[in-house]
């Protein structure tokens, strides 16, 4: 008797186990989804900054892609200097490319305004994240102790 209700115990913790790091790993899931969305959100930028960049008829020539002589360089180099610029939007890093010209600020104010909106919301959904994964170890060291 006493063998079949330490089986059953012993099943009961890993069914519990095992929807903990299934709901564990969702969260984890999450973290992975929202940082695909991030670098498509600074993709999606940084080809527009370079579009901006090269498309600007109104500047006589002076435009962030001449002033840095992106232009000249290979297309990798290209991507890479807006991507570059982009991520800088949101905090992540630095770079000296700034712009030159008022439609090229213009975007930049709409970018840093976007990344504002982007970075806080990133911040807060890992945080709340975060907090349901620490939720979700207390409940499982509650769990065993009352099975001890």
């Amino acid at each position: 008797m006493k063998l079949l209700r330490i089986t059953k115990i012993h099943r009961l913790v890993e069914q519990l186990q095992d929807q903990i790091n299934t709901e564990v790993s969702n969260l984890q899931f999450g973290v992975s989804r929202l940082f695909v969305r991030i670098l498509l959100f600074n993709h999606i930028v940084a080809c527009l900054w370079y579009g901006v960049g090269i498309a600007n008829p109104w500047t006589s020539g002076n435009t962030w892609v001449i002033q840095y002589n992106v232009n000249e360089r290979s297309v990798l180099y290209q991507y890479t200097t807006s991507l570059h610029w982009s991520l800088a939007q949101l905090g992540v890093s630095v770079t000296s490319i700034e712009p030159h010209n008022e439609l090229e600020r213009v975007y930049s104010i709409i970018v840093l305004l976007m990344a504002l909106v982007v970075f806080t919301s990133m911040v807060g959904t890992i945080t709340n994240i975060m907090q349901q994964i620490q939720i979700l170890k207390e409940s499982e060291t509650r769990q065993f102790l009352l099975v001890r």
